[in-house]
């Protein structure tokens, strides 16, 4: 009896897991009271040249993406929406022909292992809502050598003065790690 009533539980478990997970034509999502991550996107986004993220599906934000959710997808380029707060763990690793990615402004989460093995990267802007850059998040981005911070002309600059930006509290260990940033690179 205890195992029939197990083996139920876990399949309620389960299928309520599921049925949160969600899936138009080009992203599987999770749907939340306040808005959406992006858990996935399909093989022909993954595909595609340029990739502009949706402010929106179905009517509710899009807030987040997902751990994993672009993972070693061949875009040279991506737009964040105005909406996204937060780009979990290894959300866009080795994506290794994207070249550029424009964040949004309101963006405060860069995950561990975002961007890493993004060999091809070579600028990032990080928005002035930025409150953490987590570890390893650019690590191993041979060709990222401008990295812009609102109001900073160098990378020293950022490091000398963390404590002055009014958002951005935590630089993670190795976050920029084998980044090609010249003398004032991490």
């Amino acid at each position: 009896m205890k195992k029939i009533l197990f083996c139920l539980m876990t399949f309620t478990m389960c299928f309520s897991f599921l049925s949160a997970c969600k899936a138009n034509n080009d992203y599987e999502y999770i749907e939340y009271e306040d808005g959406i991550k992006i858990i996935s996107v399909s093989e022909k986004l993954k595909n595609t040249d340029h990739l502009t993220l949706p402010d929106e599906i179905k009517g509710k934000k899009v807030l987040a993406l997902g751990e994993n959710a672009f993972y070693n997808a061949k875009f040279l380029k991506v737009t964040l929406s105005s909406n996204i707060k937060e780009i979990e763990k290894s959300a866009f690793e080795h994506c290794g022909l994207l070249k550029n990615v424009e964040l949004n402004e309101g963006l405060e989460y860069i995950g561990k292992h975002a961007f890493s093995n993004c060999y091809s990267l070579q600028s990032v802007e990080i928005p002035f809502s930025t409150i953490t850059i987590d570890d390893y998040a650019f690590y191993r981005c041979y060709s990222l050598f401008d990295l812009r911070f609102p109001d900073y002309k160098t990378i020293g600059e950022v490091v000398n003065k963390v404590s002055e930006m009014p958002k951005l509290k935590y630089i993670g260990d190795y976050a920029f790690f084998k980044c090609n940033l010249g003398a004032g690179g991490f």
